[in-house]
């Protein structure tokens, strides 16, 4: 993720929004590039005067915003507002200002995030995109990798392993086997070394299905962020989840990063 160059944060200043603010800031100090913000209204006013009401209001609350990430540290970007659909607007801003990463909130409760713009966004986004959950604690410190012999896999471990390095958390890698036979520790291991200056990583091997194999070492490992790859293209612009990583979206109780199928940026 090192070659990102902006931070497209996307707002409706509700309470997942403001969550989505501090991961924004984080992430804004860690690679030390802007943060752009996109407001999306959902309809157009019928007349002049209601235009500049909400013109003013929306103008209040991107200053509020603002003002908040400068609070934590976060270097300011340029402010995107549009009308329309909140998941295509968001989309299109993102591909329009070239996001190297998009940052959305996912509610407050995992099932919140279905059939929602996050899950739009996340998707259908060009760039890896972060979907922001509550944590205990501002800072990051544990990062949790789904990791196995591929390399969409191995894009989502060197992006982590980038962001442990900056943040200065602890990195786990879980390997998830749903039938016996398979790829040994050992193996993985040497695989995604060579994405970290040949340390090898701490490996944790679970069984059973991906999705609640994942989920389950989130809880159990008290992760504050899950990464994982993005898998399938089809034409030249849909990019469609992965399985498990659509299942996750919806259940995980942490933030979740998910990489793009190129790697760090799309």
């Amino acid at each position: 993720m090192g070659g990102i160059a902006r931070i497209l944060l996307a707002t409706d200043f509700g309470a997942p929004a403001k969550v989505a603010e501090g991961d924004a800031a984080l992430l804004s100090r860690a690679f030390r590039v802007p943060v752009d913000l996109v407001h999306v209204h959902a309809s157009a006013p019928h007349t002049r005067l209601s235009a500049e009401a909400l013109a003013q209001r929306t103008e209040a609350r991107i200053a509020e915003c603002r003002a908040a990430l400068r609070a934590l540290g976060a270097e300011s970007g340029r402010d995107h507002v549009t009308t329309g659909s909140a998941a295509e607007a968001i989309l299109h801003t993102a591909e329009a200002v070239d996001a190297g990463l998009v940052v959305i909130g996912g509610g407050e409760q995992p099932h919140e995030v279905t059939g929602t713009t996050a899950e739009t966004v996340a998707r259908f986004a060009r760039a890896p995109v972060w979907v922001s959950r509550r944590r205990a604690q501002p800072e990051l410190q544990r990062i949790l990798v789904a990791a196995d012999h591929s390399e969409s896999a191995l894009a989502a471990y060197r992006a982590a392993h980038d962001l442990a390095r900056r943040v200065a958390a602890q990195i786990v890698v879980v390997h998830v086997r749903e039938h016996e036979a398979g790829e040994s520790a050992e193996a993985l291991a040497e695989f995604l070394s060579a994405a970290s200056a040949g340390a090898k990583p701490e490996l944790l091997v679970e069984r059973g299905r991906a999705s609640e194999a994942l989920a389950k070492s989130v809880l159990d490992t008290g992760a504050d962020l899950l990464v994982m790859g993005r898998v399938g293209l089809s034409g030249l612009r849909r990019v469609f989840l992965g399985g498990t990583a659509e299942r996750l979206l919806r259940r995980c109780r942490c933030s979740l990063l998910l990489t793009s199928p190129s790697g760090a940026s799309a």
